[in-house]
């Protein structure tokens, strides 16, 4: 990081802040903004051949020659690599070499002669009918339909795979995987391309310690294990409608393990209707459960209801505020239980 920002200092980046606001201000040491930043030059033929294929809606001959090779060194730190150091590493390349001997002799190869190659040159021959030669170099063309445009994507040798990951991801701002397929769908090719872009864009260690992860919302959701009856009871309260509109509490009663469901009838669901009924009509009757589980309610988290429990050897859980699918067992059986009503 204090290489960086010593890099950026040696630049001069304060001086080109200041040139984006008075171009014709000279700064300290007398350089002025257009020794900074000089004006690129271009001669009338590579003009007529930038309008020519901008009106056309193609690719012109400059594009081809003077775009798609040097971009090797718009992404790379490294110094522009020459057009012949290009064709040599390609010729270099076992898988390269074989598949430019055949598009060089403008003949597919027969069925024999595919036969004897490597899985790579076969995978590479796939493209058969993309693939060209310019400038002695092996590219593959791709039709861009959204910008009306033929890309002529440069065939990567093995070689320098990782010197274009490299400049297409660390030194292109350090961006996302699809950004980073993106631009080297743009410009490159080679089989497994997607895979490695992912690949080294998951590995980056500046990604890794720089960029915040997404906080996960919540923990993953577990069901409810019991291995016998009584192990478990869950209670909740229905409310019934009557024909007078008048409404009639009901607390049910479920034995997690056997699925078995009892309803009583309640006044109201105070903490001394659901002690009574508890007690009369389930421990006397059953015994006591290992555990009792409900929500949260007020009735239920009362002090009446810890000291019967406590009093009865029996556990206490409850579920999560405002979260009835933690007791999902009870409310599954008040939704059948008001369907059978209903009905």
């Amino acid at each position: 990081m204090l290489a960086q920002v010593s890099e950026l200092a040696d630049q001069r980046v304060q001086d080109a802040f200041r040139c984006t606001n008075n171009c014709q201000r000279v700064d300290e040491s007398g350089d002025s903004a257009n020794s900074l930043f000089p004006q690129p030059s271009l001669s009338l033929d590579e003009v007529q051949a930038v309008l020519s294929a901008q009106s056309e809606g193609g690719t012109s001959p400059l594009r081809v020659t003077c775009a798609d090779v040097p971009q090797l060194a718009c992404i790379t730190d490294s110094a522009s690599l020459p057009l012949s150091q290009l064709v040599s590493m390609q010729e270099q390349d076992g898988t390269l070499s074989r598949v430019f001997y055949y598009v060089q002799r403008r003949k597919r190869p027969t069925k024999r002669e595919r036969a004897r190659e490597p899985g790579g040159v076969k995978n590479l021959l796939k493209h058969w009918a993309k693939l060209s030669i310019k400038d002695g170099l092996l590219f593959r063309s791709k039709r861009d339909n959204k910008m009306n445009v033929t890309l002529h994507q440069f065939v990567v040798p093995s070689a320098l795979k990782q010197q274009v990951l490299t400049g297409l991801h660390d030194s292109a701002g350090h961006q996302g995987q699809a950004r980073t397929l993106s631009l080297a769908r743009q410009r490159f090719f080679w089989i497994g391309m997607e895979r490695d872009v992912i690949n080294h864009v998951r590995k980056c260690f500046r990604c890794i310690v720089g960029k915040t992860p997404e906080p996960h919302g919540r923990a993953p959701l577990e069901s409810i294990q019991t291995s016998e009856p009584m192990e478990l009871v869950c209670i909740d309260f229905w409310t019934a409608e009557q024909t007078d509109k008048k409404c009639v509490d009901v607390l049910v009663v479920t034995d997690h393990f056997s699925k078995m469901a009892h309803a009583f009838p309640c006044k109201n669901q105070s903490a001394k209707q659901v002690a009574r009924r508890l007690w009369s009509d389930f421990f006397c009757v059953y015994g006591f459960p290992k555990r009792i589980h409900s929500d949260q309610g007020a009735n239920f988290e009362s002090s009446l209801m810890k000291e019967l429990l406590a009093l009865s050897g029996v556990q206490k859980s409850h579920t999560t505020p405002y979260h009835p699918m933690g007791n999902g067992i009870t409310e599954r059986f008040n939704r059948t239980l008001g369907n059978m009503i209903r009905a």
